[in-house]
């Protein structure tokens, strides 16, 4: 198993852009994940589009993001409609599409694939042409268990594990990666048990260069009073890197 990412989840306005442009520098294996998300943004964990705007514009080219999109704008993508959030995307080196539970139900999964695939896949495609390193990541969990079926063989999609969906809710099982894909995990990760979770992954994640690369994702394990909270940015980073030798 060879971790090549840490994903560190809801940074919000509070958060002074140039601290995560230096942990990038010291770290370059730190992706931040900036929530996307129109009718929360200004709250805590969803910046606003000033902040956004201002981080993607400014950061250094080696600073890795993922443009996490939420709600009504995920499910535009997947139709190809047009949406505000792709003057936002350019700069993003992923995005991750985090569908409304309301549209992922039987009947708006058939509707996805049978009237809209050409388009949905039109749009993943659009997204990797910008620059051939941009990838776009599906969340793997129950609810969208079809939906991940149809899009395993679909090239430039990746896949996160990920039952809690931002909840904190430890992972209570850890499915076997999809091969051929680079696979991520999240779900109550944290200072405390990283490691640990880290040591329960190998366990089920080959060891080799095809199959076995990995990443992280930590969103409400990183907070303190639900603040995003730097320095657990910094413990698990460290952590991570004198245990396991990222």
């Amino acid at each position: 198993m060879i971790l090549k990412n840490i994903t560190f989840t809801g940074a919000d306005d509070k958060i002074n852009k140039q601290d995560l442009y230096d942990i990038s520098t010291n770290y370059p294996m730190v992706e931040w994940g900036i929530l996307w998300y129109p009718k929360k943004m200004g709250t805590q964990r969803y910046p606003t589009k000033k902040w956004i705007c201002e981080f993607l514009d400014n950061k250094p080219y080696d600073v890795n993001v993922s443009l996490h999109i939420c709600g009504n704008d995920a499910w535009n993508f997947a139709n190809k409609e047009e949406s505000e959030v792709w003057k936002y995307l350019y700069d993003a080196n992923r995005i991750q599409l985090n569908f409304p539970k309301s549209k992922m139900d039987l009947n708006g999964i058939i509707t996805l694939f049978h009237s809209k695939r050409n388009d949905f896949i039109y749009n993943i495609n659009k997204f990797h042409m910008i620059d051939t390193g941009k990838y776009v990541i599906i969340q793997a969990n129950k609810g969208n268990k079809i939906l991940n079926a149809c899009l395993e063989e679909v090239p430039y999609v990746e896949f996160l594990f990920d039952e809690s969906r931002g909840g904190g809710k430890n992972i209570s099982e850890y499915p076997t990666p999809i091969l051929q894909k680079y696979n991520g995990y999240a779900g109550g990760i944290k200072p405390d048990n990283v490691l640990a979770i880290l040591h329960d992954l190998k366990k089920i994640v080959p060891d080799n260069s095809t199959d076995g690369n990995i990443w992280i994702d930590m969103e409400t394990g990183i907070r303190t009073s639900n603040e995003f909270d730097l320095s657990k940015v910094k413990s698990v980073v460290d952590d991570c890197i004198t245990q396991i030798g990222v």
